[in-house]
């Protein structure tokens, strides 16, 4: 069942990160800067070895990973390439815009690759800097590398050709999860990485063999191109290379995410009672206290949209002085609870505002609409959702699931800058206690939450539920309370 769920949602992300699409960029991208990638790889191999005796292997791996079963028309490009391509021929300033170029195709594959793990913000540019000039310089040594232990098995064990393919999976695997293990802007497990890059060197050997089979006898297009066949065909190979090179990193990223992407059948258990006909859980109101007495009542109502497979939460405040403020926002309860949309109105003696908002395409916008005797104009503002962007409605419900006492949860929430009312994602912490405590009969686990400089600790049921929540520097706490309880304190009609 969870294999299933896996590959479903594996699917899901294929179209919603549009890897057809990326791949077919990258495709574009690879032609414009094979030449700059083969002159500057020539450039960085000759520091190793002696490229006159490796030329010829380096032309023939070439011949056989790139252009498999292409026809002549790409042989012989390829071989004017290696031939004409050298520092002395194109001089300093040609050879420097070759590295811009490669460099340029490497941002790329970089960029590609952040997005594919929903990473809007990339490494800063030093780090970036470094990273290219690494690659620019270590892959063309796994090149020769491969070439060289690839031709060395083929030379000195002819009948062990099979040994040699698993020699260049090996190579293609440790470069493969190098990429995956550096290129994004977060932490990724290294045996995922490793898994992964092995599957996809796995997946790159079978496709080059089923890809040289077909072209060998696709008569039909070089009796309609001619000579010119060669070009689609190199074009497809180099299409499906990059399909499965991105489908990897996304595999990457979904394995390590599993948890957040697939949530357990056991989840949300508060809601799991709940007949299969009703939507709705049981309400539940909190006091917000301090040393000076109830500053502001609300209540919460969670539901559960099993049909559209979205959660929702809502709540409304009835705060000392007469304001009350009522928020409702919607998550897809399958993908970790980023938004899909959340509603904020403010209404305070003659004045009101509302704040409408609605994601799409991992972008965040909001409407502010001002109410009252000044009418003011309506407002709007535009948010880069990250991955797992959270609104402090669900944070009970994710730290009850994610958060442990060795791996903290890193959440992002919306919230209004006081100095300039621009709206805005910001970073919080949430760290797991080892220790538990009953609040009213309810065991409770502790967590410490770290959000804009502001240190709490929240108590949740294991359900996801909140029990209690304490500021210490501010000597206030918002504690779970009774109907009743909470009906003395409210505003009377």
């Amino acid at each position: 069942m969870q294999a299933l769920r896996f590959v479903r949602v594996y699917v899901q992300l294929w179209v919603r990160h549009q890897i057809g699409m990326r791949s077919a960029a990258l495709t574009y991208a690879t032609m414009l800067a094979l030449i700059p990638l083969i002159a500057v790889g020539l450039a960085a191999v000759s520091a190793v070895v002696d490229v006159r005796s490796f030329t010829q292997d380096l032309r023939a791996f070439l011949l056989k990973n790139l252009a498999a079963g292409s026809g002549s028309l790409v042989s012989q490009y390829l071989e004017q390439i290696l031939n004409k391509v050298r520092f002395r021929t194109v001089g300093i300033v040609g050879f420097s815009s070759l590295v811009v170029t490669a460099l340029l195709m490497i941002s790329s594959v970089e960029s590609t690759i952040n997005r594919v793990w929903s990473i809007r913000k990339p490494k800063d540019i030093l780090s970036r800097f470094t990273l290219y000039n690494i690659f620019l310089v270590l892959a063309p040594i796994s090149v020769a590398a491969s070439v060289a232990a690839t031709t060395f098995v083929v030379k000195f064990f002819p009948a062990k050709v099979f040994q040699a393919q698993i020699t260049a999976v090996v190579i293609s695997t440790l470069f493969i999860a190098t990429v995956y293990k550096l290129f994004p802007n977060t932490k990724v497990h290294t045996g995922w990485s490793l898994l992964c890059a092995f599957l996809v060197a796995v997946l790159t050997e079978t496709a080059k063999i089923g890809y040289g089979s077909y072209t060998s006898k696709a008569l039909l297009y070089n009796k309609v191109y001619g000579g010119l066949a060669a070009l689609p065909f190199f074009l497809l190979w180099l299409y499906l290379n990059w399909n499965i090179f991105l489908g990897g990193s996304l595999l990457n990223y979904a394995l390590q995410n599993r948890r957040r992407l697939i949530p357990p059948l056991s989840l949300l258990a508060a809601l799991a009672a709940i007949p299969s006909h009703a939507s709705s859980s049981a309400t539940q109101w909190y006091l917000h206290k301090t040393g000076a007495g109830v500053i502001a009542v609300f209540q919460e109502e969670v539901e559960q949209r099993k049909k559209t497979k979205e959660f929702a939460v809502s709540q409304r405040w009835h705060e000392a002085g007469g304001r009350e403020v009522y928020i409702g926002s919607v998550a897809r309860d399958e993908d970790g609870f980023p938004p899909v949309a959340f509603y904020v109105e403010v209404k305070e003696g003659s004045k009101a505002y509302t704040i409408d908002a609605r994601a799409r395409d991992r972008k965040l916008s909001l409407k502010i609409r001002h109410q009252g005797p000044v009418k003011n104009p309506e407002e709007s503002a535009s948010i880069d959702l990250v991955d797992g962007l959270l609104l402090s409605l669900f944070l009970p419900w994710e730290m009850s699931r994610k958060a442990t006492p060795k791996k903290p949860l890193l959440f992002n929430a919306v919230v209004e800058d006081i100095r300039d009312g621009a709206f805005e994602a910001r970073v919080g912490r949430a760290e797991s206690l080892a220790r538990s405590r009953a609040i009213d009969g309810r065991k409770c686990h502790g967590y410490r939450v770290t959000f804009q400089e502001i240190k709490s600790t929240w108590w949740v049921e294991k359900s996801g539920r909140t029990c209690e929540i304490e500021f210490p520097s501010a000597g206030a706490r918002i504690a779970a309370v009774s109907a009743q309880e909470a009906a003395r304190w409210l505003p009377k009609k």
